[in-house]
């Protein structure tokens, strides 16, 4: 039991009575120190369990972080290869769209072999739009150069051919018009033409 002494207004005076808190024997300041220590320990195990929570979530945070790279870095390959992809169509395309053109053209203007006269077209000078549509007016152009110095190619002004040599091994598919089928550039059917005389 405490008792304590105040002064009349009802302060506290020197002598203080004993906490509660404070142990009266040995056994009880043994028995606070074990239930102090117990405390400890748990708080320990309690924050130790948080470490291990802590660390395992930063573990799978981590892990699908990576997962979720790996699959942007398969996403951003496909989608590179669907890019090349289209750029391989829309250039196949542009492709067709500039044979058809040229080949109309070279019809129209009387070329005796399409074939020839459109491996003579150069095919840098044309241009096509977003659309597909050529334009017609640097393909006229061309023609109209090689019908100046090429005329022979349109059949004008055939009174004047030399004579077509055929290869000496009498092959029926040999000769002028098989050599330039197979030329595949402006170059080769420039030399085919001045081997049959025809330039």
């Amino acid at each position: 039991m405490s008792t304590e002494a105040t002064t009349p207004d009802g302060e506290a005076t020197e002598q203080q009575t004993k906490s509660k808190d404070v142990p009266a024997t040995l056994d009880e300041a043994l028995e606070l120190i074990n239930h102090l220590k117990s405390i400890k320990n748990e708080a320990f195990k309690e924050r130790d369990d948080f470490k291990k929570r802590l660390k395992k979530f930063e573990d799978e945070h981590l892990s699908k972080e990576q997962e979720l790279l790996k699959e942007q870095g398969k996403y951003k390959e496909l989608y590179e290869a669907a890019l090349q992809q289209q750029e391989q169509l829309q250039g196949a395309l542009k492709n067709k769209a500039i044979d058809s053109a040229l080949k109309e053209l070279v019809v129209k203007a009387g070329a005796r072999s399409v074939e020839t006269v459109s491996k003579l077209i150069d095919r840098a000078q044309i241009s096509i739009g977003d659309d597909f549509t050529v334009d017609t007016g640097s393909i006229q152009a061309q023609l109209e150069a090689l019908k100046k110095s090429d005329p022979i190619l349109f059949g004008i002004d055939n009174s004047n051919l030399p004579p077509v040599r055929r290869p000496t091994d009498g092959s029926p598919q040999g000769g002028y018009e098989q050599e330039i089928k197979t030329a595949k550039s402006q170059k080769e059917i420039l030399e085919v033409m001045k081997k049959y005389g025809k330039i």
